[in-house]
């Protein structure tokens, strides 16, 4: 689907759609967090799951969250303003 993104750790799928991000228990289906992460809706938001800590991007900004809460730990604007980010990591895998 254009503008979302899911992803997965072991018992959780992450998944980013305009703006927000929202945290979903794989067993059963149940809405754990939801964190909207820009004041306006309407763009493509990515995402990166690392052990402690979810990664999004939308609109020119990265966000870190609390995978366990949604909460937002930082945020950072980029310098080069909006558009869609890519991200990535050079994490190894446990």
């Amino acid at each position: 689907m254009v503008g979302q993104e899911i992803m997965q750790d072991r018992d959780n799928l992450y998944i980013a759609s305009h703006g927000r991000v929202i945290c979903v228990q794989k067993r059963t289906g149940k809405e754990l967090w939801r964190t909207k992460l820009l004041r306006w809706g309407g763009d493509i938001t990515t995402i990166l799951v690392e052990s402690d800590v979810v990664y999004a991007a939308a609109r020119g900004e990265i966000f870190a969250l609390n995978p366990d809460s949604g909460a937002i730990h930082w945020r950072k604007p980029m310098k080069a303003g909006g558009g869609v980010c890519i991200l990535a990591s050079d994490s190894q895998v446990a």
